[in-house]
């Protein structure tokens, strides 16, 4: 509590809107005997009392900074060596394990960063508050999931899925975060194994999949099949693409046509598989009504 104290008394501000915050070039204003009082001595020289001073001003820094990747959940440079595990950039190990982690820093850093608190308090044995912790976690996930994945929806042109629809909530809780992977497997969201092996695997080995799909196909005169898994290919190797709003467009533009060029009907399954799992339907015109291939 000493440090707090010190805290309180030199380093807090107002802003104009009377709010109070922690200015970290007011700890240049410690005193001699505030430096000791938090160091825990009697007696300490010039020099001594200049590094405390140092110290204190770097640690809480450091503190503020660290709770700010708590508050926005961002990867830092502790979950960045968990999932590289020492392995340099450049080896073959290395880089494989880089090709496995991409895009997968951002759910890493939920797990360390918001579960493992709650596996603290369960390890401490306040089980009541670790389950409570975990159940708001996952009940506000998935709320914010919901909303999410209907505004996304909307954008899309479609109505708001079923919320009286189990499934619905099945795809909420994959949305806010709740189940990863894991739950794309357990909820069926994956449709294939090639779908799971880039979740588990990465986007760089599944690339390398759908190529080599694509080869095979086309030595066995399998053409069609060959431009389905080339496009695929390409359509989501393009920039910005994996963005909802571009991802939009593009499908309007040129993508269902071309989806319905390479497979015939495939647009009107799509809607009967809205309709069948989510109660759901385009809001204005249906694509398989006004795209019929080129």
């Amino acid at each position: 509590m000493q440090c707090w104290d010190v805290i309180r008394s030199v380093a807090m501000e107002k802003s104009a809107d009377g709010k109070e915050f922690i200015s970290i070039r007011n700890l240049e204003n410690i005193t001699d005997q505030q430096a000791k009082q938090i160091a825990g001595l009697k007696t300490a020289s010039e020099r001594e009392i200049r590094i405390i001073k140092e110290k204190f001003k770097s640690s809480v820094s450091g503190m503020l900074l660290d709770r700010s990747t708590y508050a926005v959940i961002e990867p830092d440079a502790k979950i960045k060596a968990k999932m590289t595990q020492g392995l340099l950039a450049g080896t073959y190990l290395g880089e494989a394990i880089r090709f496995i982690g991409q895009f997968k820093a951002f759910p890493m850093s939920i797990v360390y960063k918001t579960l493992s608190r709650e596996a603290s308090f369960w390890r401490a044995g306040n089980k009541a508050r670790a389950i409570s912790g975990i159940a708001s976690i996952l009940v506000t996930s998935t709320l914010l999931g919901y909303v999410s994945m209907t505004a996304k929806d909307i954008l899309r042109g479609r109505s708001a899925r079923d919320p009286l629809n189990r499934k619905t909530w099945s795809a909420a809780f994959l949305q806010g975060g709740g189940l990863g992977i894991y739950g794309d497997v357990l909820f069926q969201e994956t449709r294939s194994g090639a779908d799971i092996a880039a979740s588990l695997l990465g986007p760089v080995l599944l690339n390398g999949f759908d190529v080599a799909q694509g080869i095979k196909y086309g030595i066995s005169g399998e053409g069609d099949k060959a431009a389905r898994r080339a496009y695929q290919v390409i359509s989501t190797n393009i920039p910005f693409l994996n963005l909802f709003y571009t991802k939009t467009a593009f499908d309007y533009l040129i993508g269902y046509q071309m989806m319905e060029t390479m497979n015939p009907g495939v647009l009107k399954r799509m809607e009967k598989r809205m309709e069948k799992d989510y109660n759901q339907e385009f809001l204005l015109t249906k694509p398989s009504q006004q795209f019929t291939g080129f």
